[in-house]
C-alpha cells in the first residue's frame, strides 16, 4: 500500500502493476539484462517502489541505494521516507548521516529540503529521540524549511512527542493554531506529559 505523505507522485504504469516485492524483484532482474541500471529515473523507480509502493522492501530498496554511486535528493528522500514508516526507524537518521556526508565530500551536492526533515523528524519521535531531533530542528531553520506546514507540523508532533512541549507550543503558537494536524500533535504530547494548553499562550500547565 501506498504511504501517503505531504506531496503525491504517479507512477509509470509498468511500476504501478509491481504490488509484490517478488514482482518488483522481477524487473529489476529484467532491468539488469536491459542494461538499465545505468538510467536514474529506472533507479528511481526501483528504489521508490521497494521502499514506498510495498511492505516489505526496504532491505531490497537499501541493497539498491548502496550500488549508486551517486544518488540524488529524490533517491535519499525515498529511502528516508521508507525507512522512517519501517519497523527500524533508526535507518532514517542513519541515511540522512550519510546525506549529509555526501553532501560534505560534494561540497554541497546533496541538500535535504522540505521533503527530507518531515520524514526524519517522524524517525525520532518514533526513537524518543529528542536530542537528535532538536539538532535537526537547528537543520531545519538553517535550510529555512521551518514556516513550510508539512515541516511545521513534523516538528510540532516530534517535539511533543519526546516531552519538550514548552517548543512544541511555541511553534503551535507561531501560526500553526489553525491546522488540524499541528492541533492533534499537540493535544497526543500534552497528553502523554499530563499537561494541558493555555488558550492563546506559548505555555502548558501539568494537570
Amino acid at each position: 500500500m501506498l504511504r501517503k505523505s505531504g506531496t503525491q507522485r504517479r507512477q509509470p504504469a509498468l511500476w504501478r502493476r509491481c504490488r509484490s516485492l517478488r514482482q518488483i524483484k522481477q524487473l529489476h532482474a529484467l532491468m539488469v539484462l536491459r542494461g538499465f541500471l545505468s538510467d536514474p529515473s529506472a533507479l528511481r523507480e526501483l528504489i521508490f517502489a521497494s521502499a514506498v509502493a510495498v511492505r516489505g522492501g526496504m532491505a531490497h530498496a537499501r541493497l539498491v541505494f548502496d550500488r549508486i554511486p551517486h544518488p540524488d535528493r529524490f533517491m535519499y528522500n525515498t529511502l528516508i521516507r521508507g525507512a522512517a514508516h519501517s519497523d527500524v526507524p533508526r535507518d532514517a537518521l542513519s541515511i540522512y548521516a550519510r546525506m549529509a556526508r555526501h553532501r560534505s565530500d560534494c561540497g554541497g551536492g546533496v541538500r535535504p529540503d522540505k521533503l527530507t526533515f518531515p520524514f526524519v523528524l517522524r524517525a525520532c519521535a518514533a526513537m524518543g529521540a529528542g536530542g537528535t531531533g532538536a539538532q535537526v530542528h537547528a537543520h531545519v531553520a538553517k535550510a529555512g524549511c521551518e514556516s513550510d506546514a508539512f515541516v511545521r507540523n513534523a516538528l510540532i508532533g516530534m517535539h511533543a512527542s519526546c516531552g519538550d512541549l514548552e517548543v512544541a507550543a511555541a511553534l503551535f503558537d507561531s501560526g500553526a493554531r489553525g491546522d488540524a494536524v499541528a492541533w492533534s500533535a499537540m493535544i497526543s504530547g500534552c497528553a502523554g506529559e499530563g499537561t494541558f494548553l493555555l488558550p492563546g499562550s506559548c505555555s502548558t500547565r501539568a494537570l
